[in-house]
């Protein structure tokens, strides 16, 4: 008897896990491939700030299996409109220029286009963009769209490793770009961070986890409340903090 029940326990366990086995969603999220400090492939491994932070989110994703595959931005998106990419980040949320995304997740991350300036440039203040910087001669990047610069006298430049340069040789005043890739990049370069002045935002993005709209399996309306409450109380904890500073600090 004694026997027979231990067996009985024995299948009852069996059948539990088996079950449980069963119960796994294996899911593919899709990232931006060429996105530093954000996300990116580096000595073929795919790292950043998001992919960081997503990681760590995935991981407590009871019920769920999820493997981040980093492509190209354009694919990515293409992805997510035809419905053959169920989830990728970091899309901004223009829900006009791309109404195939139904559903943002909570955000992510601020993303922001900030100036930096050489030191003695914002020594007073200025806290008007951009009738406060009409003296000045700012650098940008090729091909970046900076929200209403056409009144200032710009220099292109290629990157930002070029531009930080270019302020700290004297060949311009200010940069413009994002402020979290500035900072990484003037981090590997080594520079002295008091040698650069963080003025003020000029605009403000979010990046998210978008859905698409033509890809809805049966499990989307969880798997996107289960990431938002993660994603919640890592922002509540300082996690997503620690993670950022990890990169510009």
């Amino acid at each position: 008897m004694k026997h027979f029940f231990n067996t009985f326990i024995l299948f009852i366990t069996l059948f539990a896990c088996t079950q449980q086995a069963k119960a796994i969603i294996r899911v593919n999220v899709y990232g931006d491939d060429a996105y530093a400090p954000y996300c990116f492939i580096q000595n073929r491994t795919y790292d950043g700030i998001y992919v960081r932070i997503l990681e760590k989110a995935f991981a407590r994703m009871e019920g769920y299996e999820i493997k981040i595959i980093p492509v190209p931005y354009k694919r990515l998106l293409r992805g997510l409109e035809h419905g053959k990419v169920f989830a990728a980040f970091p899309p901004y949320q223009w829900p006009q220029k791309r109404p195939w995304i139904d559903t943002y997740s909570t955000p992510i991350l601020e993303e922001d286009y900030s100036i930096f300036c050489a030191k003695g440039f914002l020594d007073n203040p200025r806290p008007n963009w951009p009738a406060d910087y009409e003296d000045l001669n700012i650098g940008i990047n090729d091909g970046f769209i900076i929200p209403n610069i056409d009144k200032i006298k710009t220099e292109d430049a290629s990157s930002n490793e070029k531009n930080i340069k270019k302020i700290l040789a004297g060949r311009i005043d200010c940069y413009v770009n994002d402020s979290k890739s500035i900072l990484y990049t003037a981090k590997l370069m080594g520079i002295d961070p008091s040698k650069l002045v963080q003025g003020m935002k000029i605009s403000t993005e979010y990046g998210h986890l978008a859905f698409s709209r033509k890809n809805n399996p049966p499990f989307k309306r969880d798997f996107i409340k289960k990431f938002n409450n993660i994603i919640y109380k890592m922002k509540c904890s300082g996690e997503i903090d620690t993670i950022v500073n990890e990169f510009i600090h």
